[in-house]
């Protein structure tokens, strides 16, 4: 609503420029805001009673927005401190310009910021689509791992097979015989010259194994009978350093061979004989 103070204002700014006061001059410096009509009576008023026009002005009630805080208020109150109250035009200007101002920051900010956000949902959806190829290329090699652990399993059952069937393999001719010369075990095993081996104890008719220390079967001969693949009774000799097994079947026999022991004639000549009584 128009007040009877603005019209002062803009008829005292007109009066000390020199010029003449006028309805269209005083609608122009309210930027024509206000309709002829509501701008007329306020001016002949302030050109025909100055002194009516301020008390008047004076007496008119303000009302106020229950939260000034746009733009042109705090460029209004600003001026109005430094005694340019009467600079209606200077605040609509600031006014302008610092909203176009600030309107073109936060395009701008808003701009930037944009940017960033479209950069990073294409990293994030880069990210995405190489986690997904990388976990397919897992789940495609934990399958290729476990194939070839069941073609090395086959494997080395044929290699341990194959190995088992070379060592204790007897010429045809001595399939049906006892070695020509019955030898003691001490005579086997410095015969044989190897540090894994196995031979037999006619006397005691037992088994007498010679191995390294640390060995990788030295634990299923410490469990004996308890060793699922030893199926044996084991007694170590600290003197002779040597192993003695009884109570053995022709898996105890086949367990070195398959562990690259050397064995001598007489151990597999007992190897055949407890194959034979298997089969039959």
């Amino acid at each position: 609503m128009l007040s009877q103070r603005q019209i002062n204002e803009a008829c005292q700014m007109l009066k000390r420029d020199g010029q003449e006061i006028s309805i269209a001059k005083v609608r122009k410096l309210l930027q024509g805001h206000y309709s002829f009509f509501d701008v007329a009576d306020k001016v002949l008023l302030f050109k025909e009673n100055p002194d009516k026009a301020r008390e008047l002005a004076k007496k008119e009630v303000i009302i106020e927005d229950k939260r000034p805080n746009g733009l042109a208020y705090v460029i209004d109150q600003v001026l109005l401190t430094c005694a340019l109250h009467e600079h209606k035009q200077i605040t609509l200007n600031l006014k302008d310009k610092l909203q176009n101002f600030v309107d073109a920051e936060i395009k701008s900010k808003t701009h930037d910021y944009e940017h960033k956000l479209r950069k990073l949902r294409q990293k994030n959806d880069h990210l995405e689509v190489n986690f997904y190829s990388l976990q397919t290329r897992i789940l495609q090699l934990i399958e290729t791992q476990n194939v070839l652990k069941e073609q090395n399993y086959s494997l080395q059952q044929q290699l341990q097979k194959a190995l088992a069937q070379k060592n204790y393999r007897l010429p045809e001719e001595q399939n049906t015989q006892k070695p020509a010369q019955i030898r003691d075990f001490q005579t086997q095993i410095s015969f044989l010259k190897a540090d894994c081996c196995a031979v037999y104890d006619i006397e005691k008719q037992r088994i007498v194994v010679k191995l390294p220390p640390k060995h990788k079967l030295e634990r299923e001969f410490q469990k004996g009978l308890n060793s699922i693949y030893l199926r044996a009774n084991a007694i170590y000799d600290f003197e002779m350093k040597c192993w003695f097994l009884d109570q053995f079947e022709a898996k105890t026999i086949n367990l070195l061979v398959r562990n690259n022991f050397v064995i001598s004639k007489e151990l597999a000549y007992v190897l055949q004989k407890l194959q034979e009584q298997t089969t039959n």
